[in-house]
């Protein structure tokens, strides 16, 4: 007999061939790969045949799947796959753990990154109707999530937000008969309350500044060019020219907000270029470490306790006070229209007094 590849001579019976090792008799017919999607079979020990197919994966990538066993022979354990594929939203548990694990891979990537991580926060908060079936849950159960989530109106947004993508999905696969995360009620949304600093507020920041605070700097780059402290926190060196009096890339929140550049007066230049680096971040810090060191500042100042964004509104109330043209103001303060702009500015009355009894 002759090696079945190489052709060299072998005894009759050989098992292998001597010279290039190849295993003699007939080739095994090769079993054709199934398609990804269409489920596959195997043996048990107990010699029947069972049938599975995948359904997804969890939040920690673990595959969830539906099987079938029980059949005689391979060949019925194939041809039960396609049933058992078409039955793969009627009796297995669907919760919005295993939604979310597929929604975050896919349409969250798109969002912001600010508006991810309100998603993610979210998340966390709907903890306790994450792992029940889907199918299970009431509008009570949902409503009593959002209802003890701490906070106002904007972080139980994020919840019934989150809920109701989650539900969407859930309503195009055939889990779920209705979005029934668009039945959740709100709080009502109280406009908050801002302030500007006045002129004797930021003349003390000054002088605490001069006196050596460096970190007041910071609260002074803010007021002087109505930057937000995201803005703040993003702003790198490569992003700013002192040449220009402009930064650039800094922007958040809208699309005019991202494309305006941000203006650098005079007085706020030599503070800007004290603080910063040769590169990379102007403010080394994190978001609580920054409202630590801000709120300290104000209590030795003795100056009101108000937000970091209260120095945005300083900015615009001091613009209005000098009289700047409405449309200049819009400008600087990097806003979409006007009527967004006048709620940021805090005129004092006497003044508005003095300036009528003129007539």
């Amino acid at each position: 007999m002759q090696c079945r590849k190489c052709k060299t001579e072998l005894p009759d019976g050989a098992a292998y061939c001597y010279v290039c090792g190849t295993k003699q008799g007939k080739p095994q017919k090769r079993t054709k790969a199934r398609g990804n999607g269409t489920g596959c079979v195997y043996k048990l020990p107990n010699g029947k045949w069972r049938a599975e197919i995948t359904l997804g994966y969890d939040s920690n990538q673990k595959r969830i799947t539906k099987t079938k066993s029980g059949f005689k022979t391979k060949k019925e354990a194939l041809e039960y796959l396609p049933t058992l594929k078409n039955e793969k939203g009627l009796d297995r548990k669907v919760t919005l753990e295993m939604l979310y694990a597929s929604w975050e891979s896919s349409y969250m990537c798109n969002l912001s990154r600010s508006k991810q991580d309100c998603y993610r926060i979210a998340h966390r908060r709907i903890k306790d109707v994450a792992y029940a079936d889907i199918r299970n849950l009431l509008l009570d159960d949902l409503q009593a999530v959002v209802n003890s989530c701490p906070g106002g109106y904007y972080p139980k947004r994020d919840i019934k937000s989150l809920l109701s993508q989650l539900y969407d999905r859930a309503v195009i696969d055939g889990i779920a008969p209705s979005n029934m995360a668009s039945y959740i009620i709100l709080p009502p949304l109280e406009k908050s309350k801002k302030d500007a600093f006045s002129d004797e507020e930021i003349s003390a920041l000054w002088d605490c500044y001069k006196s050596g605070k460096s970190f007041t700097g910071y609260i002074l780059i803010m007021i002087y060019t109505g930057m937000r402290l995201g803005e703040l926190q993003k702003l790198e060196r490569e992003m700013i020219d002192f040449d220009s009096r402009t930064i650039t890339g800094a922007g958040i929140k809208s699309k005019t907000g991202m494309e305006t550049p941000i203006l650098i007066s005079d007085i706020i230049k030599p503070v800007l270029e004290k603080l910063c680096p040769d590169k990379g971040k102007i403010l080394p810090m994190g978001e609580k470490i920054f409202y630590k060191q801000y709120y300290e500042i104000l209590e030795q100042c003795k100056i009101r306790k108000l937000s970091p964004h209260c120095c945005r509104h300083t900015t615009a109330t001091a613009l209005a006070n000098a009289n700047v043209a409405p449309a200049i103001i819009k400008q600087i303060m990097r806003h979409s229209n006007y009527q967004t702009t006048t709620g940021y500015t805090h005129i004092d009355t006497s003044h508005a007094l003095s300036e009528i009894n003129k007539i």
